[in-house]
């Protein structure tokens, strides 16, 4: 591991927070969600299947709906808990990053769109529709399943 002078890692910092700031600025939507704390894990697995289901995405932990950098407390082992509840539950492997912002962290939580979709989650399956995740409805299924075999509803033929 490099060591940096304090100033040197003061510049890094800073450009993260400015890369943060550009990324919050987009707002939620299809690829990015803001969750001001991480006090349900299932939720946080929920939205990295709905991204994984969807086309990938990031979800921003310590944030505010608004945009507002919160930021929030962790204790060493919370990221780690979180990777691991993320891929046991869910065989999805996320990228985690954490960034310090006025002495709490900020968490950027990102995942790819899954080869292996749909994706449940506790025995359900979730996507992503604008800047909410949804249960993915019977249609959402089939036509996951069908696009994963490289069909499409058209080839289907109807038995009569």
């Amino acid at each position: 591991m490099m060591m940096m002078k304090p100033s040197e890692a003061a510049k890094h910092n800073a450009y993260e927070v400015a890369d943060l700031r550009k990324l919050v600025s987009r707002g939620e939507g299809l690829h990015l969600e803001f969750k001001r704390k991480a006090a349900h894990p299932d939720k946080i697995v929920r939205e990295m299947i709905a991204f994984a289901n969807t086309e990938g995405g990031t979800l921003l932990i310590g944030v505010r709906d608004d945009g507002t950098l919160r930021g929030i407390t962790i204790g060493k082992e919370t990221v780690t808990e979180w990777v691991n509840r993320i891929a046991q539950a869910t065989h999805v492997h996320p990228q985690i990053k954490t960034l310090v912002y006025e002495n709490k962290s900020i968490v950027a939580i990102e995942v790819e769109e899954s080869s292996l979709k749909p994706m449940p989650c506790q025995g359900r399956y979730y996507k992503r529709v604008g800047k909410s995740t949804r249960v993915m409805t019977d249609e959402d299924l089939t036509k996951a399943v069908l696009g994963k075999c490289g069909i499409t509803w058209d080839e289907i033929v109807e038995p009569r």
